[in-house]
């Protein structure tokens, strides 16, 4: 039967005190003059890597908010460059930049403290606000990357709306697209099935299931499928958990538990390269094992909790 669970807690990657001020987007002259006011900040962005800010001896790590001045780059400049209107935090107008197109970077930008990097390292290390402001604006210039050209015509495109659409010189449009993916964590009585993915960097994670919705599928058969398709396990019931924004690339993902009908499992040894089955205790004494759970902060690792505490 399926049941509904309510959440334990809001999502990594995302944050309710950001307000996206969507209705501005088709304000051109709007648009135009939070770019070029004195209290707006930017986001910068720079061939996949952002611009981080730790405070010393805290540690503390941040998302290096700018102002143009800051950045040192022309409106001329500025238009080369792919812009999104991100919202108001508080009164504070927020825009993502990626200075990709930019060869070198004004010295300025990396003073202070601050300096490009991947994000995967410090992924977990950022305040709720900064994830979310990160989950937004990686998602949309992961889009803009992948929609230089009409995938209509070919031709090229320029974006409008504040950074929220594309539109090619034979005037087909592109919005941002947000694929949707589930999460699956299978239990069955008093253990519950974690697997490691062959795409795993870390070699010691063992996770929840995962795999994309197909078209003319419901959430609910997705995760029935791939649970099948996966593991070999059949399933007699399901419940919902809760949903995760994910930035890599661009993804919303839904979790759920289901109740296997037996232990019996066979691997899809394309997508899996090992699955057990863990009791509570073993999850608790995973460091002695050997292995690592998924993080709390990841919908996996809500869904294990969940399954551990009931």
């Amino acid at each position: 039967m399926n049941e509904l669970v309510t959440p334990l807690r809001q999502p990594y990657f995302t944050s309710d005190s950001l307000d996206r001020a969507a209705a501005l987007r088709s304000d051109q002259d709007r648009i135009e003059a939070l770019l070029d006011d004195s209290t707006t900040h930017f986001l910068p962005f720079w061939r996949r890597q952002h611009l981080l800010s730790e405070t010393q001896p805290s540690g503390v790590l941040k998302l290096a908010r700018l102002r143009l001045a800051e950045l040192a780059l022309t409106r001329v400049a500025l238009r080369d460059c792919y812009t999104v209107f991100l919202g108001f935090d508080g009164v504070q107008a927020l825009f993502g930049i990626d200075l990709s197109p930019i060869d070198d970077i004004p010295a300025v930008v990396s003073s202070d403290g601050r300096s490009f990097a991947e994000l995967r390292p410090y992924e977990f290390r950022l305040n709720a606000q900064d994830s979310a402001l990160i989950a937004q604006f990686r998602a949309m210039a992961n889009w803009r990357a992948g929609s230089r050209f009409c995938g209509q015509c070919a031709a090229p495109t320029r974006v409008d709306q504040a950074g929220y659409r594309s539109v090619c010189t034979n005037g087909h449009e592109q919005f941002p697209r947000t694929d949707p993916v589930v999460v699956i964590l299978v239990c069955h009585q008093e253990r519950v099935l974690l697997a490691q993915g062959t795409r795993f960097p870390n070699k010691r994670l063992f996770s929840a299931l995962s795999g994309f919705i197909e078209p003319g599928e419901t959430a609910e058969q997705a995760a029935l499928r791939e649970a099948f398709e996966e593991v070999g396990v059949r399933a007699r019931s399901i419940r919902y958990h809760s949903s995760q924004p994910w930035p890599f690339p661009g993804l919303i993902m839904m979790g759920f538990l289901i109740e296997a009908m037996d232990t019996a499992l066979t691997l899809d040894s394309e997508e899996i390269a090992e699955a057990r089955w863990f009791t509570r205790e073993e999850i608790a004494g995973h460091d002695a094992l050997g292995f690592d759970p998924p993080s709390p902060n990841m919908l996996a690792g809500q869904l294990l909790k969940v399954w551990i505490e009931q």
